[in-house]
């Protein structure tokens, strides 16, 4: 909900936004994205996997070009030791790759979720541009899950070199 709210607050988002689906619960992950249980039962609802295929399963229920999926642990509680609260994986589907990320962020819940919704946000843009760069208006839908998570350049071929997307990260990545 914050990453499409940050996005249609930006005038004439509507060319490439085509909408959001927040999907918080292992419920609606298996319904509306079509993520398998048994992923989320071997990997976690917080997971590269099911990152992976909340963002396959988004682009082919929707037919847009790009879909960002995110899912993690915004707290103050539900950390495990081995994922504490912080940690996030965001998904970003194309026609062509998927691509997801973890990230660990050192902070209170709402700024970890602040951070999320912008790097989503230029994630989408970022895979969006191609691999020379320039604006991005593909249409494209983000889904939300409980955590956030922050972008930064060269995490997917086609973010290098685009403009304003060389954000240094306020996080680990892997």
């Amino acid at each position: 909900g914050l990453i499409a709210s940050k996005i249609v607050s930006v005038k004439g988002s509507s060319v490439f936004f085509d909408g959001g689906a927040v999907t918080y619960s292992n419920r609606a992950k298996t319904t509306f994205l079509g993520v398998a249980e048994d992923v989320i039962e071997k990997h976690g609802a917080v997971s590269r996997q099911t990152a992976r295929e909340m963002a396959k399963g988004l682009l082919a229920r929707t037919g847009v070009s790009i879909a960002v999926s995110v899912t993690g642990i915004a707290g103050p509680g539900g950390g495990t030791k081995d994922k504490p609260v912080g940690t996030v994986f965001i998904g970003i589907a194309t026609k062509s790759e998927v691509s997801v990320k973890k990230f660990k962020f050192f902070s209170g819940r709402k700024a970890i979720q602040e951070r999320a919704a912008a790097a989503a946000s230029l994630a989408q843009r970022a895979a969006g541009s191609g691999p020379a760069g320039g604006p991005a208006v593909a249409r494209s839908v983000a889904a939300g899950a409980a955590g956030r998570l922050r972008f930064y350049r060269g995490w997917l071929p086609a973010a290098r070199g685009v403009p304003g997307s060389g954000l240094e990260p306020r996080c680990g990545g892997s």
